[in-house]
């Protein structure tokens, strides 16, 4: 409805309240317990928010390696209440709001309900613990739609705040200079030179524990990340079979359509894109936390499956009659069946046992 009255602002207003609402007051009204980092992360960092008396800088500096983005949100919000809903409702506006944007903003190429459909599918349960990672996602997402509109000093400025809340967000950062690449040296003029991009890649996922290892060792990382590699000893490897049987049947279909249509921007970059996300994935076979990083790509699927959809439809021909193929059908259905199986029936990242949290009554 909020598309259908795009250009009625108080009409669109309206509806598109009723469309983030609902998500950012699920993910800020729930129990402590729902989400595998709330208890970790989010609650110690409010209470010793609460607690704070020595000013923004001093709360800043006794947690030095923490983001100061997201430290910043906190201290803020602990001085209007000391209620953690509040933080929450301001974290998941954070994380929401930019991701309903882009939807919007790509209205004209793409059906904005697939769009946070998708989204919500492949994306929000892991929002329920990656809060910090979760503000980077969504304002990187934004700032490379500002890119592709070359409102460049807006990417810009996006990118920096996604880095203040997470380190990661330097992963994103590098998405517009692919596609730049992707725009210039298409895939199929330009085979070589992709294959051995792609054996570069391998061999450094291959070593990517080793490499962070030693960058950690020489003090270009923060000590922090030593967790996120096999001498922490936090996390086990894994790569769940329906993650890799999703990704694998993404990657098929866009390449199906890179085949079919020929020469396309769009679609080499969201090819390359569905790798990213498959290599970062396969990560978690050494360290299971590193999963995460594939987040970044797999956000990328919101805007690729409708993109795909609405503009390179398929069809079979039966007869003289032309019926168009339910790829739209046949995707959602396996990304409900996926949400069910990992976020419900799987209880990863702690979200099957979902209830309100008590104290708002």
């Amino acid at each position: 409805m909020a598309n259908r009255h795009y250009k009625k602002k108080g009409l669109f207003y309206f509806f598109s309240f009723f469309a983030v609402a609902p998500l950012v007051l699920l993910a800020s009204f729930r129990a402590s317990n729902v989400g595998s980092d709330t208890s970790f992360y989010q609650i110690p960092f409010w209470r010793d928010a609460l607690l704070s008396h020595g000013g923004l800088i001093d709360y800043i500096e006794r947690h030095p390696n923490f983001e100061a983005g997201y430290l910043f949100v906190n201290y803020f919000i602990s001085l209007l209440t000391d209620n953690i809903v509040y933080l929450f409702l301001v974290i998941y506006t954070l994380i929401i709001l930019p991701v309903y944007k882009v939807a919007m903003r790509w209205r004209k190429s793409l059906s904005p309900f697939l769009f946070m459909t998708i989204y919500c599918l492949v994306c929000y349960n892991e929002l329920l613990s990656t809060v910090r990672q979760g503000i980077a996602m969504s304002l990187s997402l934004l700032a490379f739609n500002y890119f592709l509109e070359q409102k460049y000093y807006k990417y810009f400025s996006l990118s920096v705040m996604a880095y203040a809340f997470h380190t990661s967000a330097l992963i994103p950062f590098v998405f517009p200079f692919v596609y730049k690449f992707v725009d210039k040296y298409k895939l199929e003029d330009c085979r070589l030179i992709y294959m051995s991009f792609s054996a570069l890649f391998i061999c450094i996922l291959l070593n990517f524990d080793n490499i962070l290892v030693f960058v950690i060792n020489n003090n270009f990382l923060a000590e922090k990340f030593i967790e996120y590699t096999s001498k922490g000893n936090a996390f086990e490897g894994d790569l769940g079979l329906s993650n890799l049987i999703v990704k694998l049947m993404i990657l098929a279909y866009i390449y199906f359509i890179m085949k079919l249509r020929g020469k396309s921007t769009f679609v080499d970059f969201f090819f390359l894109m569905a790798i990213l996300d498959l290599a970062f994935s396969s990560l978690g076979i050494i360290i299971n936390h590193l999963i995460r990083l594939s987040l970044y790509p797999r956000m990328m699927t919101c805007i690729s499956l409708p993109f795909l959809f609405k503009n390179y439809p398929l069809y079979i021909r039966l007869g003289k009659i032309r019926y168009k193929l339910p790829f739209e059908f046949i995707f959602i259905s396996l990304l409900l069946f996926y949400w069910y199986y990992v976020y419900i029936y799987g209880d990863f990242a702690a979200t099957s046992d979902y209830k309100f949290n008590p104290e708002i009554f």
